[in-house]
Parts: structure tokens; sequence; C-alpha cells
């Protein structure tokens, strides 16, 4: 298909898609825009995942229970689409790129910039916790920077997706190895203590450049590593930081540090002591 033609495609009654702005695993994202000229960000998902029955079941079902998410912290869906073989969420379009974009541009982030972005993470946890929504895929991908803010302010995204697939895939292993709670690894089912760990996971990542178990290969390595081993602190982290993350990153779901309201404001805080500290 052609970017002219891209430009004006139809989806559904109420929308027009632009360009590619990105893609992953479970589909395409697109710019999009509604008959009123309001801007979005849609996602495609991928034809396999349209063409499963218990997805498309998910999609009629769950439309209010995912738009009822909202929150300054979380990108918003406000909208699910269903045309013939496609399936899109519509979401709040956030221009200033993702927490993975950040890191490859200046390698590791400054100590009160972790605290804060992560308290932004995990403010916008607790408002679908208390929906009773897990995210299931916590990450710098799924992390947007909302640039109308200075410093940029750090928006959670993917709600949809992992909401839809973590109903409809049951037994399935859903997220990423890297940032998965040793329960998940167990086969556990998610629960808001496994986003927290996976939060901990990627301040760790923000903090030093790297995940906890970057040397180990392939997926049941870095899974085993998860539920045997335990991190080891990274040079440089602030005292109160590591504390933070440690305590996220507890093997025991019952130990860590929660629920994610009290995470975001041990975060803020520990914000205002780091003011200065060097990356």
């Amino acid at each position: 298909m052609d970017t002219t033609d891209a430009a004006k495609q139809p989806l559904g009654s109420a929308y027009l898609l632009g360009e590619v702005l990105g893609a992953g695993a479970s589909g395409q994202v697109r710019a999009g825009t509604d008959r009123e000229g309001n801007e979005y960000a849609v996602k495609l998902l991928h034809p396999s995942l349209a063409a499963d029955p218990a997805v498309v079941r998910r999609f009629v079902a769950e439309r209010d229970v995912l738009r009822a998410i909202r929150h300054p912290h979380v990108v918003a869906v406000t909208d699910l689409v269903i045309e013939g073989n496609t399936l899109a969420i519509v979401m709040e379009r956030v221009d200033g790129g993702d927490l993975r974009d950040r890191l490859r541009e200046s390698g590791t982030i400054a100590p009160e910039l972790v605290a804060e972005w992560g308290s932004h993470i995990a403010a916008g946890l607790h408002a679908a916790h208390v929906q009773s929504v897990v995210h299931r895929d916590v990450k710098p991908e799924n992390v947007l920077l909302d640039e109308s803010h200075d410093p940029p302010a750090a928006r959670l995204s993917d709600f949809g997706v992992a909401r839809l697939l973590g109903e409809a895939h049951t037994g399935m292993l859903l997220g990423t190895p890297h940032y998965l709670a040793p329960e998940l690894a167990q086969g556990a089912p998610a629960t808001p203590a496994a986003d927290l760990y996976a939060l901990g996971i990627t301040l760790y990542e923000l903090a030093c450049g790297h995940v906890p178990y970057a040397a180990r290969r392939g997926p049941q390595a870095v899974l085993a590593a998860h539920v045997h081993e335990e991190p080891g602190r990274p040079l440089g982290v602030p005292d109160r930081l590591w504390e933070i993350i440690r305590a996220l990153l507890e093997p025991d779901p019952g130990r860590r540090l929660a629920p994610a309201g009290r995470v975001s404001d041990e975060l803020r805080a520990a914000a205002e002591e780091l003011a200065g500290a060097p990356a």
C-alpha cells in the first residue's frame, strides 16, 4: 500500500488511518484521525489475533473496562474497532518517543528522573489495578514520554493489548522474559504484584543501562534466573533508589513493595531526595 492510500485508509465509520508509527509482536501502530480531525494512535492487531475468536470476544466484552482507565500517566484507550478481519485499539496520541528511545540516546538515566518517571508509572498502574486490570508487559517500550510537560511525563501504554491477550490466551506465557516476575515464570496467574516486579526491572535498567540478567542466553535461562537468582546491585545507584528497586524485585510476591499507590509515593519522595545526583 503506498503512503497516499495509507493516509486516506478508512477504519470503520469514524476514523482515517495515516502513516506507520511503529510495529511490534502484537501488531502495527498507525497515526489516525477521526472525522473531526482529532489525532490518535491506532494499534492494528496482528491478523492472527484478529482471526482468534477468543480475542474477538474479549474485544466485545472489554470495551467499557479499558475505556474506564483514565489517569494522567496512562495513555487512554478511547475506542475498540472491529471491522471485518481488522481489530484496532484507538488510543491517545503521545509524541515524544518512549523510554527505550531515551535509553538508546543516553545509556543511563539520572536517579532523580528514574525515581520521578517510576512514580508516574506506578501511579498509572494504581489507576489500572483499582479497575482490576493487570498490565502484564511493563517495560521501557511501553512507557511513552509526554513532552508537553517539562521534564517530560511518563505515560504507560498498551493496557489494551495486555488485557485482551492476557484474558483470551489463558495458560499462555505473556510478557517479555527479562521483565517477567518469578511467579509468572512458574505458572502462577498475573496479579498487580507482577506489574510491580516488572516496574522494578524497568527502573533497574533505567538506572544502569541494562536489565539484571542481560548475559543469560535464551528465554528459559532468563526465566530461570528470575526464579533462582538475586539481582546484583549496580555501581553508582544511590541507596534510596536501590532500596526501592530491591523491594520491587522481592521474589515472593507477598513480600514485594506494594500496592502501586504506595510505590508511587515512595518514588516521588525519593526523586526529591535525589535531585542533582549524577547518572
